[in-house]
């Protein structure tokens, strides 16, 4: 695997993954050195981004939701909702800074006489935080986005904390992050016996299938999406409970090997027993598909879990990429999109 990765990864995403833990560090620096102070009284959250932009957000509203005492909302598209007012907090958040989406998002908070708070690495969108003086977050450039989730994810956390949306314990939840995460690279980045690459062989060639629970929906999400960035494959996403009331059939008729096939289960500890009950039924159920994995990680708390959880998921599509001789960092197709 070590040769086939000096072959193939030419834009050398294997350092930038192995030192994840580096960006939620950092990212209490680039928190501490903002002004980001927002004395402001809101009644509502809009996080505002696309693709590994958005999915940041996504990863920390599914971690606060249950402390978190206003609703929060995360907006894929174009435009804002209608009920996004002046006691809306809308954050904006582009790592290039010249999202077509998320401009658009912008130009909808300003024309509502709304100022966002902006995190990005440069761009549009950060020219115009400097200039109109909005509060801001400065990001490391020369990233690809999808790679910067933890400078995205971690200074989020720390700025609603600063802010007093979200209680200090995600402060310790997110050094003691560090430190898992941080022991975990030898481990999931050595060349000898290795878990995450055990799984990207397990999955190679096969039709993969990502079933999630409630509280790791948005890991599911993530490891789709970065199996059609960087493994350059597509995968099929759907979350517990709500397969159990259509998906659960969908294996009656299937045209193709159930050899073919690769379930991987995404669950965690503090999942609700009915959510556990139904995995091991449904397994049952599905007794015929073979190729079943059931990933439950350790780590003291829920946000520890799921970052352990998600790098984890991040290195077997990186080495997935490998094992189909493909250089993951390119998008070419996305961008040929982006210039329409």
């Amino acid at each position: 695997m070590k040769n086939n990765i000096k072959k193939y990864d030419k834009s050398n995403m294997f350092d930038i993954l192995k030192s994840f833990h580096k960006q939620i560090d950092e990212s209490f620096n680039l928190v501490n050195s903002s002004d980001l102070i927002d004395t402001h009284k809101y009644e509502s959250i809009i996080f505002c981004g696309m693709g590994g932009s958005s999915i940041g957000a996504s990863f920390i509203q599914s971690n606060i939701f249950s402390d978190l005492l206003i609703p929060s909302f995360v907006n894929n598209g174009y435009d804002l909702p209608n009920w996004v007012n002046d006691k809306t907090l809308v954050v904006i958040i582009s790592y290039s800074g010249d999202t077509e989406e998320t401009i658009c998002n912008y130009n909808d908070a300003i024309n509502k006489n709304i100022k966002p708070w902006i995190i990005s690495s440069g761009g549009y969108l950060l020219n115009q935080a400097v200039i109109n003086k909005y509060l801001h977050v400065i990001l490391p450039h020369n990233f690809p986005p999808r790679t910067a989730f933890g400078f995205m994810s971690s200074v989020l956390i720390l700025l609603l904390a600063k802010n007093k949306f979200i209680n200090n314990s995600y402060i310790t939840n997110l050094k003691n992050s560090i430190n898992l995460i941080s022991s975990l690279s030898d481990k999931y980045c050595s060349n000898g016996n290795n878990d995450a690459v055990d799984l990207a062989k397990f999955i190679f060639k096969k039709n993969i299938i990502i079933y999630s629970s409630p509280l790791t929906k948005v890991i599911g999400y993530r490891f789709k999406s970065q199996l059609s960035e960087n493994s350059k494959i597509l995968s099929y996403y759907h979350y517990l409970p709500e397969l159990n009331h259509n998906d659960v059939e969908g294996y009656e008729n299937l045209n193709m090997s159930l050899d073919d096939y690769s379930i991987i289960w995404l669950l965690d500890y503090e999942d609700d027993i009915r959510i556990k009950n139904k995995v091991n039924s449904i397994s049952t159920v599905m007794s015929k598909l073979k190729n079943q994995k059931i990933l439950n990680f350790k780590g003291d708390s829920l946000l520890e879990r799921q970052y352990h959880l998600l790098y984890f998921l991040d290195l077997v599509s990186f080495y997935l990429a490998v094992l189909y001789k493909t250089d993951p960092t390119p998008v070419d197709n996305i961008k040929k999109i982006k210039s329409v």
